[in-house]
């Protein structure tokens, strides 16, 4: 995801930290309809290992933490949401949809779904936000022409501009 996100300039230019874990064998363990207790504990414990990590070494907002990924990843970080919303202030999804087993009466996190409109989850991400903002989450969807499965840096101020704008509700001013 460093190689072709291009959220390293990002990043930069708006002053946050950025990390990229890596799930074991290139691929996040989240809940199957086949496999319940796929140990999927272990990959939310992994993030929080990061947060604690990264906060001993840097003084961080923890009222803003954001969770990003791209087609698996972006699976992963919808249902670590789900498991931490206490924790999540947004998500960006790019590619992916909430894994099968996925409760949205469980979302409260707000959600940017993104897609390119010739990938194949391009649909089902679509009607993914119906089904979040009909739990109560904002939830908005970004549909890129010409784009199949894929990154779209060129709408990476977008994600910024949607992350940025929000703080954990249970922290948000009176």
């Amino acid at each position: 995801m460093a190689d072709y996100s291009e959220l390293d300039e990002l990043a930069a230019k708006h002053h946050f930290i950025l990390a990229y874990p890596a799930g074991i064998r290139g691929s996040w363990r989240v809940p199957m309809p086949d496999a319940p207790n796929a140990n999927v504990e272990e990959d939310i414990q992994l993030f929080d290992a990061l947060v604690e990590q990264i906060s001993a070494q840097h003084a961080i907002d923890h009222d803003r933490i954001y969770v990003v990924g791209m087609s698996q990843g972006a699976i992963f970080a919808q249902w670590l949401a789900s498991q931490r919303p206490d924790e999540i202030a947004a998500v960006a999804a790019h590619s992916g949809s909430p894994p099968k087993v996925f409760e949205f009466s469980t979302a409260k996190v707000s959600t940017l779904l993104i897609a390119g409109q010739e990938d194949l989850v391009h649909d089902s991400m679509r009607d993914d936000v119906t089904q979040y903002q009909a739990a109560g989450c904002e939830a908005k969807f970004l549909s890129i022409p010409n784009l199949g499965h894929a990154w779209s840096a060129a709408h990476n101020k977008a994600i910024w501009d949607f992350l940025s704008r929000h703080v954990l509700k249970s922290k948000e001013p009176d």
